[in-house]
């Protein structure tokens, strides 16, 4: 069924708007929205404006902000999820630290997790290019006439893919207009539309060769190393294999340690974010009241069986600081110039059939005041499915 829910007006003190926002927001009953101002009449200035966060307020809502934007940067590089446990130990430390040890402690995190991470990538890169290479390699060998010819600085390894023959045409036309036969070009098709070459040409034209595979968009692949030069192709291969299995040690190593690092700071920056953003929501939300230069204007809608639980806990709280009053959804009577007001919907259904809720966000939420269809939901639900099973 439909909640039936209630418009709520709260005036406060604006010395105590940021207390009773967050006191608010931990009660969790009230749905905030925007308060309509009018505009003004016989050129009076209003009596309320719009809240504008200022001074120390606008500074920490820049600084959360960036805060905010840092670990939506950091959390992805997680390569272990945070337990619930984790996240629930980690929520109460996080709350009761400055939000100068959170960038602190943001920065010592991320650091860690970035420099893992880049190393993880740089040995992966680097273990791509040696596979590339001992796949081209062990490809050519026989258009070489085996494993014993060795490269040298004028050597060049490309891997083609595309459209390859139209390529392989426009490259070999340059290489004999431009070198004639102190170039030479061989290939091997490794597919249908996939191409592993070697070039070998005078090394003082090494600058040449490289414009003319940069003007075709190709990327050599080149082994820098001193030692794979002046090797023969069956050394390099022996060489390049050695160096991938050491390479798959400091992976494995590499990721070993992003892991424990993840497990070590995950569920604090998980945390972090949930706290963050729970005081994001309280300095945002109050750029949505109105104020004179003494009170602030909150309105918004509660449950109506809970009014009166709200109304005591508020004014308990803030005695002789705020008053709570139920309004009207016309607003208290006011001009034309107030919009029609339409309450949000807050569905509650018997335990049984709350899960089909779940089905029923699937569309638009029932309009308040119409009929709550998660009942019928989860009955014809329950039927068709049976009928599938059948």
């Amino acid at each position: 069924m439909i909640t039936p829910m209630s418009r709520i007006e709260i005036v406060c003190l604006s010395s105590v708007r940021a207390e009773i926002v967050k006191a608010l927001q931990a009660k969790g009953l009230i749905h905030l929205e925007e308060v309509a101002i009018g505009p003004a009449k016989e050129e009076a200035a209003p009596f309320l404006n719009k809240v504008k966060l200022e001074g120390n307020d606008r500074d920490r809502l820049l600084s959360m902000e960036e805060l905010e934007r840092a670990l939506n940067e950091s959390i992805p590089l997680l390569t272990e999820p945070p337990t619930g446990d984790a996240i629930k130990t980690s929520t109460s430390r996080i709350a009761g630290m400055s939000e100068e040890r959170w960038v602190e402690h943001l920065r010592t995190a991320t650091t860690q997790l970035r420099e893992s991470t880049r190393k993880k990538a740089h040995i992966q890169d680097t273990l791509d290019v040696l596979h590339n290479y001992h796949h081209i390699l062990e490809t050519i060998i026989p258009s070489l006439g085996g494993g014993d010819a060795v490269l040298g600085k004028g050597t060049r390894a490309i891997v083609l893919t595309g459209d390859v023959g139209r390529v392989v045409k426009a490259l070999q036309e340059r290489f004999d207009a431009e070198f004639g036969k102190t170039c030479k070009f061989l290939y091997n098709h490794s597919g249908p539309d996939k191409l592993v070459g070697f070039l070998s040409f005078p090394e003082e034209r090494g600058a040449e060769i490289s414009a003319i595979l940069s003007s075709q968009g190709i990327a050599p692949v080149d082994l820098s190393g001193a030692e794979y030069q002046g090797q023969s192709i069956t050394q390099v291969i022996a060489r390049i294999e050695t160096t991938i299995e050491d390479q798959r040690t400091a992976l494995y190593e590499t990721k070993n340690s992003l892991g424990a690092i993840s497990a070590e700071v995950g569920g604090s920056l998980v945390a972090l974010k949930t706290v963050l953003a729970d005081r994001l929501a309280q300095l945002r939300v109050q750029e949505q009241f109105a104020q004179s230069q003494m009170v602030t204007v909150i309105q918004g809608w509660a449950p109506a069986n809970r009014y009166a639980e709200l109304e005591s806990a508020v004014e308990k709280s803030f005695e002789g600081n705020v008053a709570v009053t139920r309004i009207d959804a016309a607003g208290h009577g006011h001009d034309d110039h107030h919009h029609h007001v339409m309450p949000p919907t807050l569905l509650k259904n018997p335990s049984f059939f709350k899960p089909f809720e779940i089905v029923l966000s699937l569309f638009k939420p029932p309009t308040y005041g119409t009929i709550d269809p998660t009942v019928m939901i989860g009955v014809a639900f329950i039927l068709f499915y049976g009928f599938i099973l059948g």
